[in-house]
């Protein structure tokens, strides 16, 4: 048989995945095939602050340290066996070793062993020459009560094949293979061509069905944080009872405070005031009663109606996961939109990669990582914020505006104000689709385009009524929406705004590096480093936006800038109009965050999805600028590579241990991961 390049690449990739799970993610098991394991005999015995219970069980006592103690081994020792559980289903250990360097117990490292993987209960050991003596102290959170199944010394390491780490290589390499950048029977059909084909429609719709699919097994975590998490549903029973306020009673401190928003003589009052009931955390107080300050959307298009019909309050997370499914359906419409309008002679199998890496990077993992109200605004307002733009894209094709989509992008848009407010600033796109189409020979045609503008205008006007009366009846202002009147850490009446701000928020949003460890998930927050001398509301922070979203460094080197003639130009200054609008729209979004809210994660996701209007735009120009084959291959092969970069950092995100407590409330799944990706611990 003739072996043919093509065939050895393939015999290669089919292999690749096998070798590497057996050779090299197993590597501590090949180890100890050919390394003396013979198991060791020891002496075990329990300190003093361990009390042995008559049902066999172990509690740590108070006051003392709690551990075992291994000595008089027969032979050096390479490994630890330690089965150990506790009512919390995990335990952390820290092992304390003696040996000969180290005449004193030094701390060695420390390890979680979950009672329902195995692989957590083997742990590797490196001396400095032959141990002595092993501590291993266990730090148990449930009453101190835990128990010892087994612990072994020296014992054989057993290989764990995980067929799922297989799998995810080889549709890894599946993905690199088929869609590398020389493969013209994928990457030349174009966009036109492709609308056509049944089997890209397809294609297409299996990739939105499995980005559906990970968004159900997200929101199926328990990553459900009480934080904000009922918020939506006490506004909606004090709508169904015919109120805009709750009807609790705030305590008689709050009453006679001079300014109940300060935060610290709030708390000093409600430590010395127990016999009260406490203030009502993150909500307005206005006027002697607590309002709900979040956008009201949620509340009208989901909770209420559901509610209302069925007596059954819908869970925050759930809500969270359905949003998050149209969020998956407006990115796919918006840069569909973008390609039919501008892009039609464009790959078709740029449309599916640039739509999920615009999904993931709206930072939608960010917010389903802890489903909250916050994050349910948040999402809301980038559904209606896409599916708007879209809408508004979509009008703009043929010859004459379609009133229809002008009415509908023109609702979305609006509709952010009663979500998040922020989003409003989608509102600039309007000026730059559709200016152009009502000015001729330099001047403006109102009453020509009476139709389209009023089509435009009718559904802000519509809202903003509402918007604003919603806002008079609660706070007797129609432009304040509550926010001002929040009990939270800082007086956000007094906050007012400083320039000096916006220099962290650039800076902590956009650029300061991560921080990565050898650890699952390797990254980790950090905390504000900071010359700035004034209060600065901060959340623990993964880091700039830009290096978990690496697709952003394609932008550079676009053609979008280039000079054209005729139909050309005007195609070209519109883009090139769409791309200044949405970097101003940023800078704009970022200093408004940072003075409004401060330096806070979720809030990435304001701005976040305009660097991929950006990034859609150059990347799709730049490339059919290039005319070079070999140009043409390399480029495609970085989107395709950062693509996936993208998706797998921010798939990380969701992983990172703070105050959700991922791990304690995940247990199975995060370590099952941990083991997936820390093949090297050995």
């Amino acid at each position: 048989m003739k072996f043919t390049k093509k065939k050895v690449t393939i015999c290669i990739l089919l292999l690749l995945p096998l070798l590497l799970e057996i050779f090299v993610f197993n590597f501590s098991a090949v180890k100890g095939l050919v390394a003396d394991r013979t198991e060791t005999s020891f002496t075990a015995s329990l300190s003093r602050g361990i009390k042995e219970r008559d049902d066999g069980r172990l509690q740590c006592l108070n006051g003392d340290r709690c551990y075992e103690e291994l000595t008089d081994f027969s032979r050096n020792v390479h490994n630890l066996y330690v089965d150990v559980g506790s009512p919390d289903g995990y335990v952390t250990v820290e092992i304390y070793g003696k040996d000969e360097g180290n005449a004193r117990y030094y701390l060695m490292g420390t390890q979680n062993i979950v009672e329902n993987v195995e692989e957590s209960k083997w742990i590797d050991l490196h001396f400095y020459g032959q141990a002595d003596s092993i501590q291993i102290s266990f730090d148990v959170i449930h009453n101190g009560f835990f128990w010892v199944n087994e612990i072994g010394v020296n014992q054989a390491k057993p290989w764990f094949f995980h067929l799922d780490r297989v799998l995810l290589i080889y549709a890894i390499l599946g993905i690199l293979y088929f869609l590398r950048g020389k493969n013209e029977k994928i990457w030349g059909i174009s966009f036109e061509e492709g609308c056509k084909n049944k089997k890209c429609i397809g294609a297409v719709l299996a990739v939105m069905l499995i980005l559906c699919i990970g968004v159900v097994g997200m929101v199926q975590l328990n990553t459900f944080s009480p934080r904000g998490g009922q918020i939506h549903q006490e506004l909606t029973k004090a709508i169904m009872d015919g109120r805009l306020y709750l009807d609790e009673e705030p305590p008689q401190y709050l009453e006679e405070m001079d300014n109940p928003y300060d935060f610290n003589q709030r708390e000093y009052l409600q430590v010395r005031h127990k016999d009260q009931p406490e203030y009502k955390w993150d909500y307005a107080y206005y006027d002697g009663k607590y309002y709900i300050y979040f956008g009201i959307l949620p509340v009208l298009l989901m909770y209420l109606p559901i509610y209302a019909l069925t007596g059954i309050m819908l869970r925050t997370d759930l809500v969270v996961g359905i949003l998050s499914i149209l969020l998956i359906g407006a990115s796919f419409w918006l840069v569909r939109e973008i390609f039919s309008r501008w892009f039609r002679s464009s790959s078709y199998l740029l449309y599916p990669i640039l739509s999920t890496a615009l999904f993931f990077g709206t930072g939608v993992t960010v917010l389903m990582r802890n489903p909250a109200v916050y994050e349910t605004c948040i999402i809301m307002g980038l559904v209606s914020a896409l599916a708007g733009l879209a809408s508004w894209i979509r009008a703009g094709q043929g010859e004459k505006l379609k009133i229809r989509y002008l009415l509908l992008g023109s609702l979305l848009i609006a509709s952010t104000a009663a979500s998040r407010p922020q989003f409003l600033l989608t509102m600039v796109f309007g000026l730059v689709l559709f200016l152009p189409e009502f000015v001729e020979e330099k001047r403006f045609h109102p009453v020509k385009n009476w139709k389209q503008i009023l089509s435009l205008c009718i559904p802000f006007i519509i809202v903003a009524a509402a918007v604003m009366t919603y806002n008079y009846v609660r706070f007797q202002s129609p432009f304040e929406f509550g926010s001002t009147y929040n009990l939270t850490t800082n007086d956000v009446t007094h906050r007012g705004w400083n320039l000096a701000r916006v220099g962290n928020g650039i800076y902590e949003y956009l650029l300061r590096p991560l921080h990565v460890t050898t650890q699952f998930p390797f990254l980790s927050f950090q905390e504000l480093e900071t010359g700035y001398i004034g209060e600065t509301v901060y959340e623990p922070h993964f880091g700039g936006a830009i290096w978990y979203n690496p697709l952003i460094f394609l932008i550079f080197g676009g053609t979008l800038f280039s000079r054209k003639k005729g139909a050309e130009q005007k195609h070209s200054s519109v883009l090139k109009a769409m791309m200044i609008a949405s970097v101003i729209s940023i800078a704009v979004m970022i200093a408004a965050d940072t003075n409004m809210g401060g330096i806070v994660e979720r809030y990435q996701s304001d701005f976040l999805w305009l660097f991929y209007i950006i990034i859609i735009l150059c990347i799709t120009t730049k490339l059919n600028g290039i005319t070079d084959v070999a140009q043409r291959a390399s480029f495609r092969n970085k989107i395709v590579v950062l693509t996936l970069l993208t998706i797998f950092l921010n798939f990380l995100l969701l992983w990172i241990d703070d105050i959700y407590d991922v791990f304690d409330n995940n247990l199975t799944v995060y370590t099952n991961l941990k083991y997936l990706f820390e093949f090297w611990r050995f």
